[in-house]
């Protein structure tokens, strides 16, 4: 990707949109006429995704499956921790406690 790695020297893409023309651009000529399987974890679900859908709309190969993955949360945040964080929002932005449990939707 543009602005990481071998390509670090290059300007970052600003979107997804920009990352997916180049690689689409980049993997049209080896992939004409062959089966392509995507696979995505994570934020690499969006750009998977997006792939597939470029493909399909200009056919250069078969899309043959997307395979999308992702995990839950770390587990359970303790009570203590959330308070915490409240207290430390409160005295930046000086919000109630009703006002901060509404703006983090808990």
């Amino acid at each position: 990707m543009p602005g990481r790695g071998r390509l670090a020297g290059e300007q970052p893409a600003g979107t997804v949109q920009q990352v997916v023309d180049r690689w689409t651009a980049d993997l049209s000529r080896d992939l004409a006429g062959r089966r392509l399987y995507l696979f995505g974890h994570s934020l690499g679900t969006l750009f998977a995704y997006e792939m597939a859908g470029r493909f399909t709309a200009h056919p250069v190969c078969e899309v043959a499956g997307l395979l999308i993955s992702g995990a839950r949360e770390p587990g359970h945040v303790p009570r203590s921790l959330i308070a915490t964080a409240f207290a430390t929002v409160r005295a930046e932005r000086r919000l109630t406690d009703e006002e901060g449990m509404q703006k983090a939707s808990i």
